[in-house]
């Protein structure tokens, strides 16, 4: 009965993405992957953005003239990922610190926030159902390894709301994770 289930499910997902294209396809995919947590993943693509069985059947030989060799890496530079749930389970954190680096470098890199707070920090990862326990604690770890500096401070209590930005070493260390993962 499961078995009957599934493959209801594939048909009515074949119906879905039928009039997509190959990169549509993939954005789908990935997200389907992400939104139930099934783990690091990698699509193949090559030059002809062929099928999924074909991609899988094809025997292994050079690329064609013109065309470039399938690539089966995670992208290393934080440019390459065009929503924050993608970049994050690439880096996969260690440390609520490096949950909200995460966010505060795709804030300041991919949506351009020259100013960041910790609120705008926590909401990007309550979008992807992630939390950080503490962001104060985390956003203070980070400004004491210079991975985030303090642009201002509304208000004389401890508690004012700060203003951030990442610097150079906190980008840094977001992409060399990227590259050991």
């Amino acid at each position: 009965m499961k078995m009957d289930r599934e493959i209801e499910v594939l048909s009515k997902l074949q119906d879905l993405m039928e009039g997509l294209n190959a990169e549509e396809k993939i954005r789908v995919v990935t997200w389907l992957v992400s939104k139930f947590r099934l783990g690091t993943t990698t699509l193949v693509l090559n030059a002809h953005q062929a099928t999924p069985a074909q991609q899988n059947t094809a025997p292994a030989s050079a690329p064609e003239k013109g065309t470039r060799p399938a690539v089966e890496t995670t992208p290393t530079k934080v440019a390459a990922f065009d929503n924050f749930e993608d970049l994050f389970r690439a880096i996969r954190p260690n440390s609520d610190s490096e949950k909200a680096l995460a966010s505060a470098v795709f804030l300041q890199q991919k949506r351009n926030v020259t100013e960041i707070s910790s609120a705008q920090v926590q909401k990007e990862l309550k979008l992807i159902n992630e939390r950080v326990s503490n962001i104060t604690q985390a956003i203070s770890a980070l400004v004491k390894k210079k991975h985030i500096e303090q642009l201002s401070k509304q208000g004389d209590s401890q508690q004012a709301r700060k203003q951030y930005k990442v610097t150079k070493e906190g980008l840094r260390t977001i992409e060399n994770i990227l590259q050991q993962n």
